[in-house]
């Protein structure tokens, strides 16, 4: 049969029909062979949505409309076949609706079905091949009877490609290319019930996917490769609406994301794109209840992510690896809770630990222990840079903390922290800032609804800092704010924010040093203390009471430094009262000052 353009739309090289005369005594329609050879069959799909076999079909239906109605009102008539094969079999499909044109071929078909019938309660075995692009095959073996319908079996399919789907993703999603090979198999049973209805149940569902890659977004990028996705010990049931899933492991996932220049992030293109849905006729409702889903155990092995922010200058690029992921009994069911495991390792050190549970309907939430060890805090200097002159030049975090995250967003977090080796550097004077060997809190409390941050003593070991006073009485940490555009402006109206309550149970210092500098002075002063010892009282936002501020250290080999006073440390402007007082210090260190001021220098005196 051809197109009106010549187009051929089926053929076959050749039917052989052996009917059986026993037809007659078995009240049946009976043949002992039906044989189909090179069977072909090619349709198309033009822009407009139409296609050739739905143009043929219409044409034969308006011209024997009378006839298929006769037909339907007589129902299956009995029919009897001993063996319906089909051999070097052929499908095309051409679709040009997709940007980029669809065309797919698929054969050799061989179908074998054995002893096919629609007498009642009369079944036989069947076997169906089919041979698909790319050396993928789709192979099918059961039994099946056509009155009552019913079929048992077993489904596979071996080397599927998923490059075939790429022209209809590209048209409903930002992908220009899918690629990976997937293999399924299952066990069914399928029948009608009594009012007609489907009941069909799939059994042992195995399989896995292989070497997934998905190339698209903007600018065009391969966003997620994963290794092998392997499914086991699956169950489906209709219409019961339940699946049920024993393993879902994921293996080797790589995944690359990025917040463009306008802070979005750029996997919601994939959540932005439209599809157009046919509106519901008057009446229509959606089949049956919502389906239930519960998978056993879902594995995450090796898995990376990489991260970057394109919005700021320079962008900052974080690297995840070694990712392991372990969730139990995950369901789509409202408020069920889901066992989580994690742990993965920071590109360039540090490593991250979670276990607890999360909910994920009707909203998500999480809680449990998340413990993180020796984070570098360099990770964080694209950030720190738009905001201070400031180089994170050492520095390595470590907390374990009870975190809870709400449905409404809302975030408690509990534990201790330590901070080790930090070494900071003001960049517009090149030269060390702040620096210490640890940094201690026992327990703080985080709460962002309540809008607190609650600390414990503060424990400085080893502290380090510069302070110099300039002859225009500022000092080196005036400068180290970076002027930005909304830093300079006056605030946006209507976005005030409630005041953050932050509570220091007292700061604790231990063998600190400091660089004291005061070039205000007729005759400038430096000198460095050392072995600083002492403590700093609570801090509490929500109080006027200043903090109490009591240091001591050893300047040079035999001099003494000591600290005294009050301070509002959250608003310095606002209560200060603090002597700084020097004792037993030697003259003569001070000479390259006096030499530069005095011409003199100086021979002794304290």
């Amino acid at each position: 049969l051809s197109d009106d353009d010549g187009e051929r739309l089926v053929g076959f090289d050749r039917l052989f029909i052996n009917f059986q005369a026993s037809s007659l005594f078995r009240w049946a329609w009976t043949f002992r062979e039906i044989r189909l050879e090179s069977p072909y069959v090619f349709d198309e799909r033009g822009p407009d949505g139409d296609t050739r076999l739905a143009r043929l079909q219409a044409d034969m239906a308006s011209r024997s409309a009378d006839e298929t109605a006769e037909e339907d009102e007589a129902g299956l008539p009995r029919l009897l076949i001993g063996t319906v094969a089909v051999s070097g079999g052929g499908a095309r499909w051409l679709d040009r609706v997709p940007a980029e044109t669809v065309d797919i071929e698929a054969g050799p078909v061989d179908v074998t079905l054995h002893d096919l019938n629609t007498l009642p309660d009369r079944d036989g075995r069947q076997h169906v091949s089919v041979s698909l692009p790319d050396g993928a095959r789709l192979e099918w073996e059961g039994t099946l009877v056509l009155q009552p319908l019913e079929s048992t079996g077993s489904l596979s399919l071996t080397g599927g490609r998923l490059n075939v789907t790429s022209a209809y993703l590209e048209a409903m999603l930002p992908l220009s290319d899918v690629q990976g090979v997937i293999n399924f198999s299952t066990e069914y049973q399928l029948s009608l019930d009594e009012d007609g209805q489907a009941v069909a149940r799939l059994e042992n569902m195995r399989g896995d996917l292989s070497g997934l890659s998905l190339l698209g977004l903007e600018p065009e990028t391969e966003f997620l490769a994963i290794d092998r996705i392997e499914l086991q010990d699956g169950t489906l049931a209709y219409p019961e609406n339940r699946v049920d899933i024993g393993l879902i492991e994921v293996n080797q996932p790589v995944l690359t994301a990025w917040l463009d220049e306008n802070g979005q992030l750029s996997l919601d293109q994939l959540l932005a794109t439209e599809v157009a849905t046919e509106p519901a006729e008057d009446g229509a409702q959606e089949d049956g209840e919502p389906w239930w889903l519960r998978i056993q155990s879902l594995e995450v092995r090796n898995g990376a992510i990489a991260l970057e922010d394109r919005s700021i200058e320079p962008l900052a690029v974080l690297g995840l690896q070694n990712l392991e992921v372990s969730l139990d009994g995950v369901s789509n069911q409202d408020n069920e809770r889901i066992p989580v495991r994690s742990n993965l390792a920071f590109e360039g050190g540090g490593t991250a630990r979670f276990e607890g549970a999360l909910i994920a309907f009707p909203a998500f939430q999480l809680d449990g222990r998340l413990a993180l060890g020796d984070l570098p805090l360099a990770l964080g200097q694209p950030y720190v840079q738009q905001q201070l002159a400031v180089a994170i030049e050492g520095g390595a975090l470590a907390t374990e903390l009870d975190l809870e995250l709400q449905a409404d967003g809302a975030m408690t977090a509990t534990g201790e922290l330590q901070i080790d080796g930090l070494e900071l550097r003001n960049t517009r004077e090149d030269e060390s800032l702040v620096a210490w060997q640890q940094m201690s809190i026992d327990r703080y409390e985080v709460d962002s609804n309540a809008g607190s941050v609650r600390l414990s003593a503060v424990r400085f070991d080893k502290p380090y800092g510069r302070i110099r006073i300039n002859e225009d009485l500022s000092t080196n940490l005036d400068g180290l704010f970076v002027e930005t555009p909304d830093s300079t402006g006056a605030e946006t109206e209507g976005t005030e924010e409630a005041a953050l309550a932050l509570l220091v149970g007292g700061i604790t210092v231990a063998d600190g040093a400091m660089d004291f500098s005061d070039l205000s002075l007729p005759l400038p002063f430096g000198t460095k203390v050392t072995s600083m010892d002492g403590t700093v009282s609570t801090i509490d936002s929500q109080s006027a009471e200043p903090a109490n501020i009591q240091l001591e250290g050893q300047v040079d080999e035999f001099g003494l430094a000591r600290i005294e006073g009050s301070m509002n440390l959250l608003d310095p402007v606002h209560h200060t009262d603090v002597s700084v007082e020097f004792r037993n210090l030697l003259m003569t260190n001070l000479s390259p000052y006096s030499v530069a001021f005095a011409g003199r220098e100086i021979d002794e005196g304290k």
